[in-house]
């Protein structure tokens, strides 16, 4: 089944300058469509390789199945997996496999430093102890996000 053409398209500014919408027949129609999204992913492919540059690497079976399950984990494709992941790496960054687990980490974490407050405003914690807790909670809460965000990076040995 073919799809329909809408006026104020492109595929029907060209399948009209061909002439084809008013003397086509079905198939003439159905050829041009091809050619026409033929001419559209050549025109696609040169832009973009204009931009960018191929980079070709070699895996070996047991590298291969390592990276397609690590792709497959994170719902990509296997190249942009690799191209995420060495981007990722090169930035000393996580290429994290569920950004809103992290950021709902980050929401907990403040959400006991607010229930802390609460704690110290209340007077339920010593004064003694406020600022102390306090500094504890946000030294806590800034570790705790750069490592979720931002690698340790171990020296190769």
């Amino acid at each position: 089944m073919s799809r329909k053409v809408r006026k104020g398209t492109a595929i029907y500014a060209f399948l009209d300058d061909l002439g084809l919408l008013e003397n086509g027949t079905a198939e003439e129609i159905a050829a041009a469509k091809k050619e026409y999204y033929r001419q559209l992913k050549r025109e696609y492919k040169k832009r973009k390789s204009a931009n960018e540059r191929p980079f070709e690497i070699f895996l070996n079976s047991s590298e291969l199945s390592h990276i397609a399950a690590l792709a497959d984990r994170l719902n990509m494709s296997r190249t942009r997996y690799i191209k995420e992941a060495a981007l990722a790496y090169s930035m000393d960054k996580y290429l994290v496999p569920n950004t809103d687990v992290i950021y709902a980490i980050k929401d907990l974490l403040a959400l006991n430093y607010s229930a802390l407050e609460d704690l110290l405003d209340e007077k339920i914690v010593p004064a003694s102890a406020e600022k102390r807790i306090i500094e504890q909670m946000a030294d806590m809460e800034e570790r705790i996000c750069s490592l979720l965000f931002k690698p340790v990076m171990k020296n190769a040995g």
